[in-house]
């Protein structure tokens, strides 16, 4: 008892001494200012000093009242006035600390970061100093700083009551936050059991780093609403609910990851202890590469009891390579799945995914892509788990590509059928009626592929098949693509049904090339196909039969095949390898060689126009064999053309009959064997050639033939002069169908022996003799081009018989063709104009000028009638307007001549001549003239023209006028007209009828020193006032006309016997006389220095014609000088 009192005592003792104490600090709380102020720094609070302390016991808790200053003003900041405190005094006593039963502070600024914060809480908790039960903060700003961010907690009501936390505030101007937290404890400045619940709602501009300790988040202007309750303990989160809402514009960057446009709403609840369920409403965001997501109506179960996620979604968008992208996920992976997914369900353990996993759903208008492949647009059930897959095909419009098996992307219409895939290591493929459907096949597949026991044992049913397009759906591996190609180009028509393919066989072997134990059969029913096995060949149509195809080797078989109206019988294909093959054709062709040819040329073996086809008639049979290679190997065809008695008709005068022979064909070539030609008739005269192919695959056709030119050529001229036969060697050369040139070469040559050529020098030819002529030409378009004719040393060639564009060189080299016209060149020996002028059609004018571009000719000899030059040049051109000679030149012994001239475009023709000779008689005697010259000089020059042609000139057409001296001459009696023309009469007449006594100089002729005049020539007369004979004995005067197409004279002579110191008088001439006679006279008569009368002896009148001049003296009753005057009055 004595105990229990002491202790009574002493409690009451010490409660005593607590009051009076505590009365003592209330009375004296100036005192304790500056343990007050040092907490006040310690939160970073250093402008707030107190300035006093009251202290008042009212009732049973008695309380403090701390009046605060602020050293510095700052606007925008608050600060308490004063902070009031209430002390539990009997608590405190029981505690033996003090316990402040509230705190009530108003409008506090406070700063410090949330790690010294949570410091200071749990030291203060550790040393116990004192006690707070109850904490009040109205209308407070508080900063806390969190990872270098300050975060404003303003408007902040804080109560803190029983352990218990309740606050609300504006956290930076635009967030309402609302916290609840009660039960708390700290440690090493963390929270690790507490009890939550947050409500934040606002806009967001937030960078947070480290959440989790990896990852940094950056909220970017976006309006958000969280709700998180729950319980923490341990640092562990249990039974907790997640709430997050958000608006479109919100945008949110975790790491490298950003969602923009976020509208989501989704709920996390559970712990991760046990089972965390995740839930999303919805959920809609683009991410930085732009793409569109959407969730909705998932939801996931975490199960951390038995590490399983299960997730369930009623429909979701799926795209695997967008999340790759967006996200970096399975950067290395080739596997890509885009589509919609109903009834996704999935299950996952988190420790060992290979095992008890499940996923199933229904795929619609999905795509799945993989490093050589694809699928798009397929639909179906999926099922997949450990032991097998599942797959329930119902797709439509579905496209398949699998380049390592198929060749090209298939499209279905429809895709039915079921496919299970076992065993994964080693999967067995079960196909349960796989129907495949679209406008090329109908195809029902079943069977297996078991990789574990390597059997393979396929079974397909083809409904219907288009054979254009069926090697698309063999595999690789059965065919290569050169092969495809071939099947794909050639099979333009036809179809198979009830088609069957059985393979059985152990799959190691597939497709059993090489091992015989497997089976791969198949067979094809074919109908109405075409076949276009090389291009521009003519096809096979509505081919009916059957195609096998076993193991690598394939063969067709038809009975009878159309080719136009011709029939290929006994025809087969043979293929020996699939894999690389070579397709074998061969067969017998029966019919009109006319369909043979359309075929060839639609082959482009030959080109044969369709008259051409047209005009011939009769059979031919053909037995071919062709080998196509699609390995990159040469083709191969080979067949015999037989002729039987072909009829072609070449125009309407030419004909080929009776042809019959053997042509073969062997890897695009033509030829006839050795011993064989082609023989038949051509217009009815035998013929035989061969045919051959050089190297460049142009066509070589070659043989002889006895010909008669007179028989090819069209000009009557030519034809005329043309007969007789000889032998002709010919080659023909036919560009090959691959050559762009499209011209036909021609050679033709022959020696003559047999033929006559009656043309003139230098293409005259006797039938006996032997001159080789060659012919080379080219034949494109229906005429011939490059003409080339080499005939003795004559060479010529032109452009084209149409365009009469080249030359002709006599002297036996080829030259440079000319731009337009034809150039006449080189060295001929004899060359007879008069015989060239009888030939042709005399009535037909022909300008051959107009057809030349240049002469540069030297003839040894030139004739023309008896006129003959020897040592003849001529060199003339066309320059545009007319053709010009520029030089004519004749240099031999007898004459020298000089002569340039042109031809007008108006056909007006003019020349300058030179002539010289020191003997005119050797001349004429050369040029057979009947004359009376002896010896004598000559030297003219004539300037002339005429209108006409260069050889159109006639006596009445020729205008101009010329000068001649002669000199150291006779002239004697003669009977030719020529030298009547020369001498304007007849010199021997006239001499005799003269009155004077010449008979002592005129008996052997009369001699003449000079005899020079000038001449003019127009309408036939020639004219002249003073041509002068100059002789020993005698001289005379002429003066007048003669005309060379009548052969008259009109002309007076004066005549005097003597000259010089015995000149006797000369008479006056009257009659008709021009005035230009009696100036001529006068001019004479002064010459000598007389006067006129005193030198006139005797005077005469010229008429008549050349052969029977009329001469006579005229009256000298009148004074002489009158009668001339009167004359020419």
């Amino acid at each position: 008892m004595k105990i229990i009192k002491y202790l009574i005592i002493i409690l009451l003792s010490y409660i005593g001494i607590s009051l009076i104490l505590a009365r003592l600090l209330i009375s004296n709380a100036n005192i304790n200012t500056f343990y007050l102020q040092s907490f006040i720094h310690e939160s970073n609070n250093h402008n707030l000093i107190i300035s006093s302390i009251e202290g008042d016991w009212r009732g049973i808790y008695p309380s403090l009242k701390i009046e605060l200053k602020n050293k510095t003003e700052k606007k925008n900041v608050g600060y308490p006035k004063y902070i009031e405190l209430k002390v539990n005094i009997y608590k405190s006593i029981v505690y033996l600390k003090p316990v402040i039963k509230s705190v009530f502070v108003e409008n506090i600024y406070y700063k410090n970061s949330l790690t010294n914060i949570l410091k200071k809480i749990e030291l203060d908790g550790k040393i116990k100093k004192y006690i707070i039960e109850n904490i009040e903060i109205k209308d407070s700003t508080f900063a806390i700083e969190h990872d270098d961010k300050n975060y404003n907690l303003e408007r902040t009501n804080i109560t803190v009551k029983d352990n218990k936390i309740f606050a609300e505030a504006v956290v930076d101007k635009n967030k309402k936050l609302i916290l609840k937290i009660k039960n708390f404890e700290i440690e090493n400045n963390n929270l690790i059991n507490f009890n939550y619940q947050i409500k934040l709602k606002g806009r967001f501009d937030y960078k947070i780093k480290n959440i989790l300790k990896k990852y940094n988040i950056n909220i970017k202007n976006s309006d958000l609403q969280l709700s998180a309750s729950g319980i923490v303990k341990d640092n562990n989160f249990v039974n907790n609910k997640f709430n997050l809402n958000t608006k479109k514009n919100s945008h949110i960057e975790i790491n490298e990851n950003i969602f923009k446009n976020i509208n989501a709403k989704f709920i996390l609840e559970g712990n991760f202890i046990n089972k965390l369920n995740f839930e999303i409403i919805n959920l809609s965001f683009i991410s930085k590469n732009d793409n569109f997501y959407e969730i909705n109506n998932f939801a996931s179960i975490l199960n951390f009891n038995s590490n399983k996620i299960n997730v369930f979604v009623d429909s979701i968008f799926i795209n695997t390579s967008n999340i790759i992208s967006d996200f970096n996920f399975f950067t290395n992976s080739d596997f890509n799945f885009s589509g919609t997914i109903n009834n996704f369900k999935l299950s996952l353990p988190l420790n060992n995914i290979n095992n008890n996993y499940f996923f199933s759903g229904n795929l619609l208008k999905s795509n799945v892509s993989f490093s050589n492949g694809f699928i798009k647009s397929f639909s179906g059930f999926v099922e997949i788990n450990p032991l097998n897959t599942i797959l329930s095909f119902d797709s439509k419009d579905t496209i398949i590509s699998y380049n390592s098996v198929i060749r090209e992307n298939l499209i279905f219409d429809s895709i039915k059928g079921i496919i299970n895939i076992k065993n994964y290591k080693n999967p067995k493929l079960n196909i349960t009626s796989l129907f495949l459907k679209n406008d090329d096949i109908n195809l029902t597949i079943s069977g297996s592929i078991d990789n574990d026991k390597d059997l393979i044992k396929l079974y397909s049913n083809i409904d219907y098949v288009d054979m254009r397009n069926i090697t698309k759906y063999m595999p690789l591996s059965f065919m290569k693509n050169s092969s495809s190609q071939w099947f794909q180009k050639s099979f333009i028509k036809g179809y198979s049904k009830e088609a069957h393919i059985l393979i059985n066989g152990n799959l190691s072997d597939y497709p059993f090339y090489e091992n015989l134990s497997g089976i791969s059969f198949a067979i094809f029913p074919i109908s109405n196909l075409d076949v276009d096995y090389k291009k521009d060949w003519i096809p096979f149509k509505n081919v009916n039969g059957k195609a096998y195809f076993n193991k690598n080797k394939a063969y067709f078989i038809s009975e009878e095949i159309n080719i136009l109206d011709t029939k290929l019988n006994k025809s087969s294909l043979h293929i020996n390898e699939v894999r690389s093959p070579e397709l074998r054709i061969k067969g017998v062709l029966t019919g009109p060689f006319s369909d043979l040819l359309k075929f060839s040329n639609e082959a482009k073996l030959i080109n044969v126009s369709k008259n051409k086809v047209n005009n011939i008639k009769g059979n031919s049979e053909t037995t071919f064999k062709m080998n196509l290679a699609f390995n990159g190997s040469e083709n191969r065809y080979e067949s015999q053309i037989k002729l039987k008695n072909l009829e072609y008709n070449i125009d309407e005068k030419n004909k080929l009959t009776d042809l019959t022979g053997t042509i073969n064909y062997k890897n695009e070539i033509f030829f006839t064997k050795k011993e064989d030609f082609i023989m038949g008739k051509y217009n009815q005269t035998k013929i035989k050639f061969s045919l051959n192919t050089d190297d460049k695959k142009n066509f070589l056709i070659s043989g002889k033939q006895k010909i008669s030119l007179q028989d090819y050529i069209e000009n009557k001229t030519i034809k005329n002069r043309v007969s007789g036969k000889s032998e002709w060697y010919y080659s023909i050369v036919v560009p090959s169908f691959e050559s762009n040139n499209k011209k036909i070469k021609i050679r033709a040559s022959s020696n003559l022996l047999g033929s006559k050529i009656d043309f003139p020098e230098p293409f005259k030819k006797e039938s006996k003799l032997k001159n080789n002529l060659i012919i080379n030409t080219y034949f494109a378009d229906n005429k011939f081009t490059n003409i080339k004719i080499r005939y003795k040393k004559i060479v010529s060639e032109f452009k084209s018989l149409n365009n009469m564009t080249g030359y002709i060189n006599f002297s036996g080299e080829e030259i440079q063709i000319p731009d337009n016209k034809i150039n006449l060149v080189g060295k001929i020996r004899y060359f007879d104009l008069s015989q060239w002028k009888n030939i042709g059609d005399k009535n037909v004018e022909r300008n051959y000028l107009n057809l030349l571009n240049k002469i540069d000719l030297n003839f040894l000899t030139f004739k023309n009638g008896d006129i003959v030059l020897d040592n003849f040049y001529v060199n003339g051109f066309d320059d545009k307007k007319n053709f010009v000679f520029n030089k004519i030149v004749v240099d031999s012994s007898k004459v020298k001549i000089m002569a340039s001239g042109k031809v007008e475009p108006n056909n007006i023709t003019n020349f300058k001549i030179n002539i010289k000779s020191n003997n005119v008689e050797n001349l004429l005697n050369y040029w057979n003239f009947k004359h009376g010259l002896r010896k004598s000089t000559i030297n003219s020059n004539i300037n002339i023209s005429w209108k006409g042609g260069l050889f159109d000139y006639e006596l009445q057409k020729v205008y101009g006028e010329f000068t001649t001296n002669m000199k150291e001459g006779r002239i004697k009696k003669v009977g030719n007209r020529a030298i009547r023309i020369f001498g304007l009469f007849n010199m021997d007449l006239l001499v005799k009828r003269l009155s004077l006594d010449f008979d002592d100089v005129t008996k052997n002729g009369f001699f003449y020193n000079s005899l020079n005049g000038n001449f003019r020539i127009e309408n036939g007369d020639i004219f002249t006032t003073d041509l002068i004979i100059k002789g020993p004995s005698a001289e005379l005067l002429t003066v007048g006309t003669t005309n060379i197409i009548n052969e008259t004279y009109d002309m007076q002579v004066i005549a005097s016997p003597e000259f010089g110191e015995t000149l006797p008088a000369i008479a006056l001439i009257g009659g008709p006389i021009t005035a230009a006679a009696t100036y001529a006279a006068e001019k004479l008569a002064k010459a000598f220095g007389k006067d006129i009368n005193d030198l006139i002896k005797i005077k005469y009148k010229v008429s008549g014609t050349w052969d029977d001049p009329v001469i006579k003296i005229i009256d000298k009753r009148k004074g002489v000088l009158d009668d001339i005057e009167d004359l020419f009055k």
